[in-house]
Order: C-alpha cells, then sequence, then structure tokens
C-alpha cells in the first residue's frame, strides 16, 4: 500500500480492516460451539471482536446483543456501533449448510468485514468464514 493511501486509510480509520490472516481463538470456537448448540433448533447471532497487530487479524471475544431467533433466521436489535473492535458476526445455520443466504449477504454486508457461519453438527469443521461479498475466506485457530 502506498504511503499516501495508508495515511488516507489511517485517517478515515479505515486501516482497521486492512489485514492479511485471520487468527481465532480456541476459546472463542468453543463458546461459538456451545452457543450454536444450546440454542439449536433456532438460529443464533453475535459479534466478534478483535484487535489487528501485524496485519493479522485476532478474535479473541465475542459480543452478545438482543436477538429474535427463529427456525429459520434470527435477527439483531444491533446496539452497538461498528467501532475498532467489532470485526464481524458469527451466526448459526440449524441444518447442515454453512453457505450464506441471500439475507445472510445483506446482513454482512452492514455489519464488518468477517462473517462465520457455524451448522449441524456444530463443530469447528463445521465453521465456515466470509469475507462482506460472501466469499469464503479462509481463517486459523490458535
Amino acid at each position: 500500500m502506498g504511503w499516501i493511501k495508508e495515511k488516507i486509510y489511517r485517517f478515515l480509520e479505515l486501516d482497521k480492516f486492512v489485514y492479511d490472516e485471520i487468527f481465532i481463538s480456541r476459546s472463542v470456537i468453543y463458546r461459538i460451539i456451545e452457543f450454536a448448540n444450546s440454542n439449536y433448533p433456532k438460529e443464533f447471532v453475535a459479534f466478534l471482536k478483535g484487535k489487528i497487530l501485524n496485519k493479522r487479524l485476532i478474535i479473541n471475544d465475542l459480543v452478545y446483543q438482543h436477538f429474535k431467533a427463529g427456525f429459520h433466521s434470527a435477527s439483531v436489535n444491533k446496539q452497538l456501533p461498528l467501532g475498532r473492535e467489532i470485526f464481524g458476526t458469527i451466526h448459526s445455520h440449524p441444518g447442515y449448510s454453512n453457505g450464506p443466504s441471500y439475507q445472510d449477504l445483506l446482513f454482512f454486508n452492514d455489519n464488518g468485514t468477517l462473517h462465520l457461519i457455524i451448522c449441524k453438527p456444530f463443530n469447528l469443521n463445521s465453521i465456515r468464514a466470509y469475507n462482506a461479498l460472501g466469499k469464503e475466506i479462509n481463517f486459523k485457530v490458535y
């Protein structure tokens, strides 16, 4: 990134979205699995909290908001701004598909740059990560 673009990104606070790798803490993964299981057969939604260090996005916590859960959707009454620590969302699908729906893509577009979907059987292998446009991206667990 050129120095002018870098300064503009910092000034507009867009630099928080510049990262090359994604790391999610094992404790966050366990909480996601636990929350998906406890809300089944309904969906759940939460926000991903983290920080960027050396162009690595490190997700180290979840932020819960009140949400309405159904068997095919979950909607959140978002009462927090996307600040410097909120990078995206996690939500569950009660079936065996962790691909984003059209509604998911609309939700992604408004809520950060990283989005996780977990589906049955609710384990690490059933979690997929997507960018704001719904393109699948990789992550690592630490």
